[in-house]
């Protein structure tokens, strides 16, 4: 976050030095993390700079992810939710297949949509907005070849940032 001076203010707590730093304590998160790594790496990524700040990211997530299914076991979260709609729409034209996929989407609370088979050729934010229900919705779409074929990506702003994408064959 920038002041209104530019410089950069930070802010964290004890807990995400303690949660962060805990992984120096269990060798075998660390082993865990560098061998995601070295898998990825052989998938193709790569790194701009350190690759032990990598290694070290891939810790501080599985102490994470270590810690929330600990509490989640124990019944310390309780409303944990993330659900992922995933269908092949075979057209997404039709009036009666775009309700279906807009009560799916209300009401299972879903976070993110992929279909598959949209055969849409131009998608619009006014498209998405009415399918998703609001305009809380990010997407992307990749129209496929002639309007056969074709991928739409749907999600919620407030659960999932987006970076980055590709598309490819």
């Amino acid at each position: 976050m920038l002041s209104r001076e530019g410089s950069l203010s930070v802010s964290i707590s004890d807990g995400d030095i303690s949660n962060c730093n805990s992984h120096f304590q269990n060798p075998k998160i660390r082993e865990e993390a560098t061998k995601l790594w070295d898998l990825g790496k052989q998938f193709g990524l790569a790194c701009r700079g350190d690759e032990e700040k990598v290694v070290q990211e891939y810790q501080c997530m599985e102490e994470r992810d270590l810690e929330f299914m600990k509490n989640l076991a124990v019944g310390n979260i309780n409303d944990f939710f993330l659900l992922i709609f995933n269908m092949n729409i075979r057209g997404l034209g039709a009036g009666t297949k775009a309700r279906y996929l807009r009560r799916c989407i209300s009401s299972e609370e879903v976070e993110f949509v992929c279909l598959q088979e949209t055969k849409i050729v131009e998608v619009t934010n006014a498209k998405c907005f009415s399918l998703w229900g609001d305009n809380k919705v990010g997407w992307i779409h990749n129209r496929g070849v002639n309007g056969s074929k074709g991928l739409l990506s749907m999600w919620h702003k407030e659960a999932f940032n987006y970076e980055t994408h590709s598309l490819g064959k």
